[in-house]
């Protein structure tokens, strides 16, 4: 069985939803952080996901950032 980036990101998310996935300044020089759990990561992810579905964007496709 083959695992991606992804697979193995959603079992980590079916895990431990509630560890903290991300922190990072959320503006810089105020010290301000965001935090996200991998249960916030992961539903942020979804909805870029099909976001971009929606906007025609599939499988295999290019996408620049």
């Amino acid at each position: 069985m083959e695992y991606n980036l992804a697979d193995l990101f959603e079992s980590v998310v079916d895990v431990v939803p509630d560890r903290e996935a991300l922190v990072c300044l959320d503006l810089p020089g105020t010290g301000a952080e965001r935090r996200l759990t991998y249960a916030e990561l992961d539903a942020a992810a979804n909805r870029i996901a099909h976001h971009l579905i929606g906007a025609g964007i599939g499988p295999g496709e290019h996408l620049g950032l």
